[in-house]
This record gives C-alpha cells, structure tokens and sequence, in this order.
C-alpha cells in the first residue's frame, strides 16, 4: 500500500487513496538392456510458491487548485521493460548404470531451477526427469513445464534443454488482470558449468549379469541470465 497526505495551516487535511491488485503472471533405478527414452517434468522436486503481488496508486489534492499525483508503474508498464530473465539455482546431474563394459544400459538425467521474472512477483519453479541413452536430454523437441501456483491464473512457464550445446530455451506468458492484458515471450541461453564433476566407478568381481559400473555427473548450482529473445503484449 502506497500512502500520501498533504496538511495547510489554514485548511483541512484532505487525501484520497486507491489501491488496486495486479495478478500477473523418481523412478526406481532397475537396469535394463532394451534402450528407452523418457523425460518428465518431475513434480516431487516442485515446492509450492509463495509471493504477494500487490500494485498501488494513490492521489491527493491540496486547497487553492493545485493536484499531486504519485503512481507506481502498472502492471502492463513493467511488462514492457522485461529484457531478461534470471535463471537461478540452476543443477544438473545424471547416474549412468553398466552391466556390461562399454554399455551404459541405464542413464537418468535432472534438471532443477528458478525462474525469475522481474515484472512478476513468484519464482516459476522448474524441474524435469530425463531416462534415454545414449545421454540424457538429447531430444530437442521435448518440452518440460514449469510449476505457477494456481492463483495466478493462466500464467505459465515452460523450458527445453539440450544437454550436449548447453542450450535452455523458456517460454513464458502472464497476465495483467486490472488491464485486461497478457504478454508471452521466449528466449534461451547457454547454460556451462566448468565445475561439474564425472566419476566413474568400475566393478572389479564384475560378473555377466550383474553391475559392471557406475557414472554420477554432479553439477553445482548456478545463476544466468537468459535473454528474452520476442515480447508480444495483448490488451
């Protein structure tokens, strides 16, 4: 809430206030020999969102004829300016399952991060379960959805990821209820961790049919920039 009052010696106090709301926007790991390729978004690693998203006027008018006015920017106004987003907390890891030396036959791939949008007043959550060979997240065409707490309406939030260029690509549409208003817009980056670890562990009582070796990629967290690429805005 935005307050203002002006006083006069020899007047009344008089202030005027509005105020109005814009509401923008694991499976088991049992080896198998027969190839598959899955991915999912994974709702087991989405948290619940929690954000006020509170827009404000106020005006107030001072004896003799003279007006002042302060306003903070609309939602549709802040829309406009969107450049980037943040990409924050960013983690990539992946198992790699052997039973036989020099064939993976099960790979499990993740992708973890926040969403940040800075016309909007949550964090998109954003999580997804990848199962295929020979890597995971190899199938550009797959789209994973993004999780936007159910008070928001419409808004939504969506992303690709190609493990071997690093490319993530969002998407992302929300709307301003006072205007009447939406805006969709898409972008990507290209997300490098210099950091990620590769660690290979090999079975030296190996046997056929049991467990030859293992990979675990691990990846820390990281924060980007991810350059919005079009804007459109509806009204």
């Amino acid at each position: 809430m935005f307050d203002s009052s002006s006083s006069s010696a020899n007047n009344h106090q008089s202030f005027a206030k509005a105020i109005f709301f814009c509401f923008s926007l694991y499976p088991a790991l049992i080896p198998s020999t027969t190839p598959r390729f899955r991915c999912q978004h994974d709702a087991n690693m989405l948290s619940t969102i929690t954000t006020i998203a509170l827009m404000a006027t106020a005006a107030f008018a001072l004896p003799g004829g003279s007006t002042y006015g302060s306003s903070k920017p609309t939602c549709m106004e802040v829309g406009t300016k969107v450049k980037s987003w943040t990409v924050e907390n960013f983690d990539y890891h992946a198992t790699y399952m052997s039973l036989a030396p020099g064939q993976f036959t099960h790979v499990k791939g993740y992708v973890n991060f926040d969403l940040v949008n800075p016309a909007l007043p949550y964090k998109a959550k954003c999580s997804a379960l990848c199962e295929s060979q020979p890597e995971p997240f190899s199938d550009k065409k797959a789209t994973f959805k993004c999780k936007v707490d159910k008070k928001y309406g419409t808004d939504a939030a969506s992303f690709k990821f190609n493990l071997a260029t690093g490319k993530l690509e969002i998407k992302q549409s929300w709307a301003c209820a006072k205007e009447g208003g939406r805006f969709e817009a898409d972008g990507f980056v290209t997300v490098k961790n210099p950091q990620c670890t590769d660690l290979t562990t090999t079975n030296n009582l190996w046997r056929k049919g049991s467990l030859y070796s293992t990979r675990e990629v691990a990846c820390p967290k990281i924060k980007v920039k991810a350059p919005v690429k079009n804007l459109s805005a509806v009204l």
